[in-house]
């Protein structure tokens, strides 16, 4: 009853996920946090919301009682810091939204990027792409003699498969193996897009592509504007984390790109070399996957279409348009920026 007079709902119905992503309780997002938790749950961006309309009443009702409730604790106790878990999640969003709204201070906590160590923000979420950017600026300005060998150490580790960072997606590739294709491509121009699982970020604002409505879409558009140019070999590497996944983003590959013409997809559990690919590709096209960095640090021509933790970094082509984009991809004349080489150690470094 109580929740009833201060103008929550109990019963919902979203006809899609940007309809529930934008629904607020006050001044708690509450849709973007129950969406988050929903999509991480099902590991799919575009989530059968019938199915799971308890799901989100139940997260959304759970918001708005923490959202109210942590007010009166947080009148009680009058902390000097609150610190809760990565803070996009329906069981701490809300807690986040009321420290803001006190300015009370709080710090988000996380796995590290090293196995055994964990990451800690202070009034910051983990996944902010400014905060990383600053901290990127900060640590390579104050690091010491050997942070270039640290810097290569992050990529050099990557590609012999060390798991010394949680979980080697690449583990179970075959080393050296490429696509039996690329045996008969000559004189043909490789270009290779590397795809992001959308999950990862569909319940964070601020990510995704610049210009195209998701990964997929924008897969889509680049596929079939490049039909008619037989001079050039497209692949699609498939993000090795979509293995054995019966989701949206995997059922729009198989039906909507796999099959074109144009591009060669290799699925998430192929063998073939990520490592080996980004090597024989002339051009590498990323959404923000670190797969963009790794590429710039082997020297290779990288094109980023979405937001990525790297994006401030000077070794990399951002396009403004699908038009501009087609006119880096096919024109020959086209001169990519140098890569400035500290650059991609910088994010290894980091």
């Amino acid at each position: 009853e109580q929740f009833k007079k201060n103008g929550f709902v109990s019963d919902f119905d979203f006809n899609t996920i940007g309809e529930l992503k934008t629904y607020h309780y006050k001044t708690y997002d509450s849709g973007m946090a129950t969406a988050s938790s929903l999509v991480s749950f099902t590991r799919n961006h575009e989530p059968d919301l019938l199915l799971h309309k308890d799901f989100i009443n139940r997260g959304l009702l759970t918001g708005a009682y923490l959202y109210e409730v942590f007010q009166l604790i947080l009148n009680q106790i009058q902390p000097d810091l609150v610190i809760l878990f990565n803070g996009r999640f329906i069981e701490n969003r809300p807690l986040l939204r009321v420290c803001q709204q006190k300015k009370i201070d709080f710090a988000t906590h996380e796995r590290g990027g090293k196995l055994n160590t964990f990451l800690f923000r202070i009034n910051s979420i983990p996944h902010s792409i400014e905060t990383v950017r600053n901290e990127m600026e900060a640590l390579w300005s104050q690091a010491g003699v050997d942070r270039d060998e640290v810097g290569k150490t992050f990529y050099t580790n990557r590609i012999k498969r060390v798991e010394d960072a949680w979980y080697s997606f690449t583990k179970e590739q075959q080393e050296g193996r490429l696509p039996e294709s690329l045996k008969n491509i000559e004189n043909k121009k490789v270009i290779t897009i590397f795809n992001s699982s959308l999950d990862e970020y569909e319940g964070l604002e601020g990510f995704g592509p610049f210009f195209y409505q998701n990964d997929n879409e924008g897969i889509l558009q680049i596929c079939r504007s490049l039909e008619r140019f037989s001079d050039i070999k497209l692949y699609l590497r498939v993000h090795p984390n979509l293995r054995r996944l019966n989701n949206s983003q995997n059922k729009f590959l198989k039906e909507k790109i796999n099959g074109l013409n144009s591009v060669e997809m290799i699925p998430a559990e192929d063998s073939v070399d990520t490592y080996a690919l980004i090597d024989k590709s002339e051009i590498v096209i990323v959404f923000g996957s670190t797969v963009g960095a790794e590429a710039a640090f082997a020297g290779k021509k990288v094109v980023l279409l979405g937001r990525a933790a790297y994006e401030n970094l000077d070794c990399f082509v951002i396009p403004k348009s699908h038009e501009e984009l087609m006119r880096i991809l096919i024109d020959d004349t086209y001169v990519f920026p140098v890569i400035n080489q500290d650059d991609p150690l910088k994010y290894g470094f980091w």
